[in-house]
C-alpha cells in the first residue's frame, strides 16, 4: 500500500506537466526585454511548476533544501557575440528597474559573472530576487530567480 501511495503522486504530476506544457513553461517576463536577440533562447518556469518540482524532490535531494524555496526561474542564453553589449545594457535596465544591488562580480580568463540581489530592508540575510549575468566569448547567460534565499546558508555550504 505504501508503495502505491508514493508512486501515484509523481505519475500524476508528470502527466499533468505533459498535458499543460504550454501553461507550465513560457517566455520570460522579467527578462522579456532579452527576447528577440539572434541565436538566443529564453524560458520561464513559474511558481506552479516549481511547486510540482518541489513535491517531486525527495528529502535527500539538494533541490528540497535550496530549490524548494524558488518560486520562479527565468533563463536566457545567447550565442551571438555581437549582441553581448546590447544584452548587458538590457540587463542593466532590469537591475535598475527591480532595484537590485551588486552582490558579487568576478572576472577571470575572459569570463565575467555578476550576481545581483534584491537586498533585505532589515539586516537579515534573506533575499527575494537574484539575477546572475555571465558572459564568456560569444556566449551570454542570464538567470533570474524569485523566492527566498538565505545567503548565510549558501556561504556556510561554500566554506565547509
Amino acid at each position: 500500500m505504501a508503495v502505491r501511495k508514493t508512486l501515484w503522486l509523481p505519475v500524476v504530476m508528470l502527466l499533468l506537466a505533459s498535458m499543460l506544457g504550454s501553461c507550465i513553461i513560457g517566455k520570460p517576463k522579467v527578462l522579456g526585454a532579452l527576447n528577440g536577440y539572434p541565436a538566443s533562447e529564453g524560458v520561464r518556469v513559474p511558481v506552479g511548476t516549481m511547486m510540482i518540482l518541489g513535491r517531486l524532490a525527495g528529502a535527500d535531494d539538494d533541490y528540497s533544501e535550496y530549490g524548494g524555496k524558488v518560486k520562479t526561474v527565468e533563463a536566457f542564453e545567447c550565442n551571438d557575440a555581437a549582441s553581448a553589449a546590447a544584452i548587458a545594457q538590457d540587463v542593466a535596465a532590469v537591475v535598475r528597474e527591480r532595484r537590485l544591488e551588486l552582490l558579487l562580480e568576478t572576472r577571470s580568463a575572459g569570463e565575467t559573472t555578476a550576481i545581483y540581489a534584491l537586498m533585505p530592508k532589515s539586516d537579515g540575510t534573506i533575499v527575494r530576487e537574484l539575477l546572475i549575468h555571465s558572459s564568456e566569448g560569444r556566449e551570454t547567460n542570464v538567470i533570474f530567480l524569485r523566492g527566498k534565499f538565505d545567503l548565510s546558508k549558501f556561504m556556510e555550504d561554500k566554506l565547509e
